[in-house]
């Protein structure tokens, strides 16, 4: 790595993880590299018929669970018996697939929406996905799983626990981990939707204390590195503690606060440098591309909330790569909708695509917080709202039947509408 360069570059950090790993197993009379490359060769063919089903509307819940939680064993971890069971575990699941569902139920065992998952944090985004759109009329039970939750300091040691990977002594690498845990809490604890429904559904037998609160809010605030002014993991590596600039974990932390957060210049031209290192560590994506529109959405709401912290220079040079961006991804429509991504589900690829579109005031003017100007569109797509139209009906037609598809539909059927019984817009407003 550069000495040049003060930040920590995704390629140069998975090579030496990758390298504590195979020192890892070289010590416990194992070939991590083999192991690994196995069993990811074993999920291929699952996970193409799964993506297939999804896309059809066909059940795979139970099937996706398991094949997700082994990918992480593949990637995170070296209990290849915990990954061999989960193997057969997936076998089972695949031969009666057309008996799974479309969507997991709760589990009445731990009152999880995860109960195909043997790994307890993974239990936790499936289930706070689903109390997100729970409807009124559902019957549901306590969420036993979520009870480690209700002790602040255990909750609070577990999480410094994760923040320090220390490969060559666990054989795990805790970013996953810990950025599930995080992104959980801070839903639970700074959603108010979430926190109202915990009042208004005492049957789930679960609420936010004060106490969790502070021990977390505390932990981020001691977890934000002064240099960057970014959340992510910290690796022990050669002696030396690594504290790597995390774009994933620092959008999800000032996202879910509301931009109610502490650094912010230092937060905005950590941003304005990472631009060219690969993602998690930077904007630019892994797989070759020079953009992606899930990070392009993560960097505009960055940006979004940070405008009012921002200096008049910064402030200068973020509307400069606010308009690349937006170039580039109104350069990625076409009138067959957005073009396909490398690496990316097509529902995917127009939720982040809408997101950013909608942070950015691309259909509503109020909220164009970086430009006073409407934006400049190629010729044929028109207008913004007829882009919405258009956006919507290709959206519609991939029948995808999650809950993003659904945010990313209900922004466009918003921006059609008011595009239809809105007056012309003026130049300049």
């Amino acid at each position: 790595m550069p000495t040049q360069n003060p930040y920590i570059d995704r390629d140069d950090l998975l090579t030496m993880i990758r390298a504590e790993f195979v020192a890892y197993g070289n010590a416990h009379g194992q070939d991590y590299k083999k192991l690994r490359s196995d069993l990811l060769a074993k999920l291929a063919d699952p996970g193409n018929i799964i993506a297939q089903r999804q896309h059809d509307g066909k059940p795979a819940a139970c099937a996706y669970q398991i094949w997700l939680e082994l990918g992480w064993l593949a990637k995170y971890c070296t209990d290849w018996d915990k990954a061999d069971a989960r193997l057969g575990d997936l076998t089972k699941a695949m031969a009666t697939i057309d008996q799974d569902r479309v969507d997991p139920p709760q589990s009445a065992i731990d009152g999880s929406w995860g109960g195909c998952i043997s790994e307890w944090y993974r239990k936790l985004e499936p289930t706070v996905d689903a109390l997100q759109v729970l409807p009124d009329s559902q019957k549901v039970g306590p969420l036993l799983f979520m009870s480690p939750f209700k002790n602040a300091q255990a909750t609070l040691d577990g999480l410094w626990r994760l923040q320090i990977t220390d490969i060559r002594a666990t054989g795990r690498n805790n970013r996953d981990e810990l950025g599930a845990m995080q992104t959980a809490l801070s839903q639970l604890i700074f959603k108010d939707n979430l926190r109202d429904l915990f009042k208004d559904r005492p049957e789930l037998g679960f609420d936010v204390t004060p106490a969790l609160e502070d021990i977390y809010c505390d932990f981020l605030g001691q977890t934000q590195h002064p240099r960057t002014g970014y959340w992510g993991p910290w690796y022990r590596i050669g002696g030396k503690l690594l504290q790597v600039q995390d774009l994933s974990f620092t959008f999800h932390v000032i996202n879910y606060r509301q931009g109610n957060v502490a650094n912010w210049p230092t937060i905005i031209d950590t941003t304005l440098d990472i631009e060219p290192l690969i993602y998690p560590a930077g904007w630019t994506p892994s797989n070759g591309a020079k953009r992606s529109h899930h990070n392009n959405y993560d960097v505009a709401t960055i940006f979004a909330l940070g405008w009012p912290h921002m200096t008049a220079d910064q402030k200068k040079t973020v509307r400069v790569r606010i308009r690349q961006l937006l170039q580039w991804c109104l350069g990625e429509i076409t009138a067959g909708g957005f073009n396909a991504e490398t690496d990316t589900a097509p529902a995917d690829t127009y939720y982040y695509g809408v997101r950013f579109l909608d942070r950015l005031g691309f259909w509503d003017s109020q909220r164009r917080f970086w430009s006073r100007s409407a934006p400049d569109l190629p010729d044929w797509m028109g207008s913004p709202g007829k882009l919405a139209a258009l956006l919507l009906d290709k959206l519609t037609a991939l029948n995808d039947r999650t809950s993003e598809t659904d945010t990313a539909m209900a922004i466009l059927q918003t921006a059609k509408c008011a595009a239809t019984n809105a007056p012309p817009a003026k130049d300049g407003v």
